[in-house]
């Protein structure tokens, strides 16, 4: 079987971007199992280490993003139909410019499709690519053989906004390398994290209101990531609270490691690679209650609050403070084992593997 896979970027060392992580979990483990992948992807995003084989596609400088896609998507979209695929995979809106002529069947990866939550109706004003990928996903939906959503709930709303007409769904988590070892030596003690783009639909604004409130009663925040809402974040920095540039995975993994909690205070999200991987190092995740995130939260491993309740997530944070050690570490190997068995990499391939055999291959 050969299959292209298209996404806008490969940034394997990077801490930031679940999508593109995604795609190149992806290639890796269907090359291992012997599928012929090649994944298309912008020349500038390849680290020219990929254990796979790719196609660099020039993506147009100095233009607005959703020209550049256009023009990015076009490039591929030529390249498939001067080839032959078995499936060709979009991972987001890679193939945005899919002709309905092309033979080679279409499996379109929602990634989180955020642009269909509720919550990202408030900021449409912020962010006119949202109307664009609205009318761009009913496109690539309607021309698809099978839809990808990575949550249970996304399905639910995919379904709600087609009526129930969606008979090619399939939800597949996503799959991280989970730890089996729970460190409790570099934890440490009432230590918050977050780690992600520094945007409005990722609740930066909250996080500066939860990060004032854990200061304020002795608890010490770290905060990886970059993005232009930045400057809002720069009364928070000081003593106890250290803001990072975004870091390769094996140091990030340092960071989930030592911290006690893990802060997602987003307005719209599927479900975040940095939710996952810290999870399987241990580090308690306290979630607003939108996407993708509804799949996971239970308040026992994974606690919610209403998003923008940001007096909520502190008082999560207060209240697991104050359990007894064995509570916290009883809590944390509940959470590896989520992890482990509900979002391994190899469960997250398998389901892919089964899909495709499902499909005739």
């Amino acid at each position: 079987m050969k299959i292209l896979i298209a996404c806008h970027g490969l940034w394997p060392i990077s801490s930031i971007g679940g999508m593109e992580k995604q795609a190149y979990n992806l290639c890796h483990g269907l090359s291992k199992h012997g599928i012929r992948v090649t994944c298309a992807v912008p020349k500038t995003q390849l680290t020219g280490h990929e254990p796979f084989p790719t196609l660099g596609i020039c993506w147009p400088s100095l233009k607005p993003w959703l020209l550049a896609n256009q023009i990015f998507s076009r490039r591929v979209q030529n390249h498939i139909e001067s080839s032959t695929y078995d499936y060709a995979i979009s991972i987001g809106f890679a193939l945005s410019a899919w002709r309905s002529r092309c033979v080679t069947p279409l499996i379109f990866h929602t990634a989180g499709a955020n642009w269909y939550q509720k919550q990202s109706y408030a900021f449409e004003a912020f962010d006119p690519r949202i109307h664009w990928m609205k009318y761009i996903s009913k496109k690539l939906i309607s021309q698809s053989s099978t839809v990808i959503v990575e949550s249970h709930h996304m399905e639910h709303v995919l379904q709600e906004q087609f009526q129930g007409s969606l008979k090619n769904i399939k939800v597949i988590y996503p799959g991280i390398n989970h730890s089996k070892n729970l460190n409790h030596s570099v934890r440490k003690r009432r230590h918050a994290l977050f780690v992600g783009r520094f945007t409005y639909e990722k609740g930066i604004d909250y996080l500066k209101s939860i990060g004032t409130a854990l200061l304020k009663h002795n608890f010490s925040l770290s905060i990886v990531g970059k993005g232009p809402l930045l400057r809002q974040l720069s009364t928070l920095k000081g003593k106890n609270c250290t803001i990072y540039e975004p870091v390769a995975p094996d140091k990030l993994l340092n960071f989930y490691q030592s911290a006690d909690f893990l802060i997602v205070p987003s307005r719209s999200e599927g479900i975040p690679q940095v939710l996952l991987e810290a999870m399987g190092q241990g580090a308690i995740p306290v979630v607003s209650e939108v996407g993708g995130m509804l799949d996971l939260i239970d308040n026992k491993t994974v606690f919610g609050f209403p998003t923008g309740d940001t007096q909520a997530c502190f008082e999560w944070i207060n209240r697991i403070d104050k359990w007894t050690d064995e509570k916290k570490h009883e809590t944390r190997k509940a959470l590896m084992k989520r992890a482990e068995f509900e979002f391994s990499e190899i469960r997250f391939l398998k389901n892919y593997l089964d899909l495709f055999q499902k499909l005739g291959h």
